[in-house]
């Protein structure tokens, strides 16, 4: 069990709970019927699982030498959002 614990990928639960909080933001922008905001937080999602899509298919090489170097360093996360805008 222990073992577990420390094999977590945080950056995938954070892309994780992100897409959680924009399904969520969607819900509450149909229930406000605000299209503004159904635009936005849609728009929200795809971004959200697109940038976790891509860190999957970055970290999911099998390169074990490298991984905590492209994989475990919570800041790439900023350095992809400042790239992407």
């Amino acid at each position: 069990m222990i073992n577990l614990i420390k094999n977590i990928k945080w950056i995938f639960v954070l892309y994780s709970l992100a897409a959680i909080v924009a399904m969520v933001l969607i819900g509450l922008a149909i229930g406000l019927r605000s299209v503004l905001g159904i635009f936005a937080a849609i728009l929200m999602l795809v971004f959200v699982m697109g940038m976790g899509f891509k860190k999957k298919r970055k970290c999911g090489k099998p390169d074990y030498y490298n991984y905590k170097k492209r994989c475990g360093i919570p800041h790439l996360f900023l350095l992809e959002f400042y790239i992407f805008f």
